[in-house]
């Protein structure tokens, strides 16, 4: 039973958005230079697969068609039409896409967490590449199927698997992770499907303006599955996880808050909060030392000579 620590437990919360502006804001010049790095990186590494690739299927096709001149087919959109070649360029978007989405999602997972990211925290994905490639195949053969039954089939399987991206990201196994995401979306499956819906459109209307918004709103979309995965599934703290059952959280959780203060229960008596240092009363005066021998004022020597000590010489006769 993994636990959940917002005020209503197993709820998906439109608050997520709210709380990922917040976030993002707060470190908002690392994740736009993160973006960036990665999306000029994506585009270096699948354009030096696309071009010779390209290249390689005009060779292919001015050999079998000597007589037009060359040229690709017009209906060509492909980098290439030989299926294997297109495998391949497949693939190398998948492990690109894998190795960065594992720094990505680590670095949403220590914000949510309270603890400081960097734009190196974007190369950190190689301790987790293989599972979370594993993942990038499957999730794209599932919004495949869920295409076929329309875009909702797609929100669905979106909405019941995406936190798996934060839990591999955590270090997770790739089926530990994917059983957990399904088991903790699928509590409110129907409202986590109209959040990707609503989400989905946000992130649409954030690339009209030249594809600029996506700087922001693709950040949101890693900080709102690392707190789908806090709030639905049980995020594990930096001390080894939230306090028992019982404790509820509000949610939008104060950026840098780890783990967030706790909320009054109704009918809960607050406890008294503790006074400052500056107000807390005094403590007990110590016993002043010279008070504790009225006889020997002078601490230092417990056992002075008596003063004018009697006179016990024996008279002498005359």
């Amino acid at each position: 039973m993994y636990q959940t620590y917002n005020a209503v437990p197993g709820k998906v919360r439109f608050e997520w958005i709210g709380e990922s502006w917040e976030l993002f804001k707060a470190q908002w010049s690392t994740w736009v230079l993160s973006g960036l790095i990665f999306g000029a990186i994506y585009i270096a590494v699948v354009l030096a697969v696309a071009v010779p690739l390209g290249l390689w299927d005009q060779w292919r096709y001015l050999v079998s068609h000597p007589a037009t001149g060359g040229g690709f087919p017009s209906s060509s959109s492909a980098p290439s039409s030989d299926p294997l070649a297109q495998l391949l360029y497949d693939a190398v978007g998948w492990a690109v896409t894998a190795f960065f989405y594992g720094g990505l999602f680590k670095m949403a997972n220590k914000q949510v967490r309270g603890e400081p990211i960097a734009v190196g925290d974007l190369f950190s994905g190689g301790s987790t590449f293989l599972p979370m490639l594993g993942f990038v195949i499957v999730f794209n053969i599932l919004i495949i199927f869920g295409l076929m039954c329309f875009c909702i089939g797609m929100a669905v399987v979106y909405a019941l698997f995406w936190p798996v991206f934060a839990l591999i990201a955590d270090g997770v196994s790739f089926g530990n992770a994917f059983s957990r995401s399904f088991e903790g979306m699928k509590q409110d499956w129907l409202m986590a499907t109209l959040y990707v819906i609503v989400f989905g459109l946000v992130i649409l209307a954030s690339a009209i303006p030249l594809g600029l918004g996506l700087l922001i709103t693709y950040p949101m979309n890693y900080l709102s599955t690392a707190l789908a995965y806090r709030d639905m599934i049980g995020m594990t703290g930096p001390s080894g996880g939230y306090p028992g059952p019982g404790a509820f959280y509000p949610g939008p959780t104060p950026p840098g808050m780890w783990p967030p203060p706790p909320q009054r229960m109704p009918g809960q008596i607050p406890p008294t909060p503790p006074l400052p240092p500056a107000q807390m009363p005094p403590g007990p005066v110590p016993p002043n030392p010279i008070d504790q021998n009225p006889v020997n004022p002078n601490p230092i020597n417990p056992n002075p000579p008596a003063a004018n000590p009697p006179d016990s010489t024996p008279p002498t006769s005359s």
